[in-house]
């Protein structure tokens, strides 16, 4: 994909963390295409512990990051579509718990069977960012463009791929007795917080 970009900036991972942080807190529309099957290079303490089939830590950790999104992200329209690959990847099953917690904060996801040739993240009609990872999953930094026809060429990209996708936890289930004890929790905080 960065071949079919007019315009390429590389950014190093501090940097690109930098510049993802302020396109978010400036865009209305979030478009998030990822194509990798394991992204357990990155430390994720949350991935961590559904491994080690910590499951009541997972539910809690989750939790807290609904908690920490929701009153940030409910008023912004963002939109996952996952490649899923068949078997589906441990890291893929357990993104469906997040995927419930996106969908509580009001994220709109969707798994799909093309494969794409690298993930990135379309900000309204502000920027595309291509991300750079190692085999294992890392990011390492990413490539910007705020050129418009690229940022026109990655929504056309991300619509080719979301055209015959589905909801991803149609795609991917989660797991029934992690998702429903994670389930009553979000109620509690949602009935604590007057979100209802």
């Amino acid at each position: 994909m960065i071949e079919k970009l007019s315009q390429t900036e590389y950014l190093t991972r501090e940097e690109l963390y930098d510049c993802l942080y302020s396109m978010f807190e400036e865009a209305n529309k979030v478009k998030v295409f990822r194509t990798l099957q394991d992204y357990s290079g990155n430390y994720d303490e949350i991935y961590n512990e559904y491994v080690q089939l910590n499951l009541k830590e997972v539910e809690q950790l989750l939790a807290d990051f609904y908690l920490d999104n929701v009153l940030l992200e409910g008023n912004k329209a963002i939109e996952h579509t996952y490649f899923v690959a068949e078997p589906v990847s441990t890291y893929l099953k357990f993104e469906a718990l997040r995927v419930f917690v996106y969908n509580q904060i009001g994220h709109k996801c969707y798994a799909t069977k093309l494969k794409g040739e690298t993930d990135f993240v379309v900000f309204d009609n502000l920027a595309v960012v291509l991300l750079d990872f190692t085999e294992q999953g890392a990011l390492k930094g990413g490539f910007l463009s705020t050129k418009p026809t690229d940022v026109e060429f990655a929504l056309s990209e991300y619509d080719k791929y979301k055209t015959s996708a589905v909801d991803y936890l149609k795609a991917v289930p989660c797991e029934a007795s992690t998702k429903n004890g994670l389930n009553r929790k979000i109620k509690d905080l949602k009935y604590n917080l007057k979100l209802n």
